[in-house]
């Protein structure tokens, strides 16, 4: 008897000091998964929290889960004395220490979506009483994202084994940019990066969204070049990444605007651009803003040389004439009235052609034509800013009374906050 109580005895410490090897390693996993996620979340940085909180949510979530697996090892046992079965208990032994010696890989899949879930229900029970607090919101949702790869909010879970679609991530996060919810945006994309650190698109978007949150802060400033460098690393043909990189540097030269830096981030912003150009030509968009970036660093002779360049290369765009033609009416405005001439005559749809050849006959001091080109922008859309330039072309030929008509008529237009790019 003395014999067969000691066996026991033994066993059960066995079976305990197995049951303590995987509680303490699974704490340690959750803890440590927790833990890194926090610190490599950018919305975490200005929240107030402490890794002593994330080590007692992992506590939770294991013992939750070690006190469900000895409830069902106690079941297994009664069920084995029931039948007298022998050697069940010499098997367990067995069992428990191949689980200790394994507890590595049966931490990383088996129970974990349990003990995330008891995780969340603890997170909810804390917003509950604290339900501004900020920094367990955030974690709820990194806990969510561990629960549901890819960012999905526990309110629409999917099965355990629906696979994740990341196209339909994208595409959610790419509405969400697009509603300026940024933070909703870095949540989901940071998901889809967690589980491939090497997604183009999402790197790019996220570096997008992380400079459009603020773009006057410094911390995820840095974030976003880091996705965007690290995309174009992945893909160094692709314009893609080079373009949205040209973008935030064009952003930060715009909010440096008048300082030192300015000059800078323009170099920078026109070096992404013409990659951009090197890889595809005929790129309106980096073209448009190579031009643009060179005007903002008062390199008005280049910027007209570029669009010159371009026009030879790409005659039927309408849009780089029209750039070319208002860059033209900086220095040469007889030139500039040619070069958007061209502009109208391959697309007579833009009002905003016909205003910035307004603006460039008005110089010229030749006002009737400025009117005449000023009223076919007005019939094309009426913005407030073309009935103001008309009517001040009215008073120079001494029409008063229809330069107030026109002053009228833009106070009572809807579009007062539309500003056209018109030289005055």
């Amino acid at each position: 008897m003395g014999g067969d109580s000691t066996e026991y005895v033994l066993i059960i410490a066995a079976v305990l000091s197995s049951l303590y090897k995987i509680y303490t390693a699974r704490n340690n996993h959750l803890f440590h998964i927790l833990l890194e996620r926090v610190r490599e979340d950018p919305l975490m940085e200005n929240e107030e929290w402490s890794a002593r909180d994330i080590q007692l949510l992992a506590q939770r979530g294991s013992t939750k889960w070690v006190l469900n697996f000895i409830i069902q090892i106690i079941l297994v046992a009664a069920i084995a004395w029931a039948f007298n079965w022998k050697y069940a208990a010499a098997w367990a032994v067995v069992f428990f220490f191949l689980c200790a010696r394994i507890a590595k890989y049966i931490i990383n899949s088996v129970g974990m979506a349990e003990s995330l879930k008891d995780i969340a229900a603890d997170i909810d029970m804390l917003l509950m009483r604290f339900p501004s607090n900020t920094f367990w919101q955030r974690l709820r949702d990194i806990v969510d994202d561990l629960r549901y790869p890819g960012g999905v909010k526990h309110n629409d879970p999917p099965g355990p084994d629906k696979p994740v679609d990341e196209s339909k991530i994208l595409a959610t996060a790419t509405e969400a940019i697009d509603a300026e919810k940024y933070k909703d945006a870095i949540t989901l994309l940071s998901g889809v990066i967690a589980r491939n650190p090497n997604n183009f698109d999402a790197l790019v978007k996220r570096g997008l969204s992380f400079l459009l949150m603020d773009p006057e802060d410094y911390k995820l400033n840095q974030f976003s070049l880091k996705d965007l460098t690290k995309a174009i690393s992945l893909q160094p043909n692709n314009t893609l990444a080079y373009e949205t990189r040209g973008r935030y540097y064009h952003v930060l030269a715009n909010y440096a605007y008048g300082t030192a830096n300015e000059s800078g981030y323009c170099s920078k912003a026109l070096n992404d651009y013409y990659k951009v150009l090197e890889l595809n030509p005929k790129s309106s968009k980096a073209i448009t803003e190579v031009g643009h970036l060179l005007e903002q660093s008062h390199k008005l002779d280049e910027a007209i040389a570029f669009y010159q360049r371009i026009v030879e290369y790409i005659p039927d765009d309408s849009g780089i004439w029209f750039l070319l033609g208002r860059a033209m009416g900086k220095t040469n405005p007889q030139k500039a009235i040619e070069e958007l001439s061209m502009a109208i005559k391959l697309d007579e749809s833009k009002a905003i052609y016909y205003a910035t050849r307004a603006s460039v006959y008005s110089k010229l001091k030749q006002h009737e034509k400025a009117i005449g080109d000023l009223t076919i922008a007005i019939q094309i859309q009426p913005w407030s800013l073309f009935y103001q330039q008309r009517a001040k072309a009215y008073k120079a030929v001494g029409r008063n009374d229809l330069a107030k008509q026109d002053e009228d008529a833009a106070k009572r237009s809807h579009e007062e906050n539309i500003r056209p790019m018109v030289d005055d």
